[in-house]
């Protein structure tokens, strides 16, 4: 499982990385687990789950932790 783990977040590096090729492989990984731990909190809080607006507010704060601009409309 925990390596199963590792190549998962090592794959989401790899994304982040390409789109910001001078991002150190470290920062990159720390972006990657502290995105991965807030879309995990939520899922394991009802209350945020059940929040209106938590998805729009996930992808912003996930978008600022991966450094992603979000689509435009």
């Amino acid at each position: 499982m925990r390596g199963t783990q590792h190549e998962y977040v090592s794959e989401w590096v790899a994304l982040v990385r390409g789109h910001h090729s001078e991002m150190d492989p470290t920062e990159a990984r720390i972006r990657v687990h502290a995105a991965l731990g807030a879309v995990n909190d939520i899922a394991a809080t009802p209350h945020l789950r059940a929040s209106a607006g938590i998805d729009a507010a996930a992808r912003i704060v996930c978008g600022a932790l991966l450094r992603i601009d979000p689509p435009r409309a």
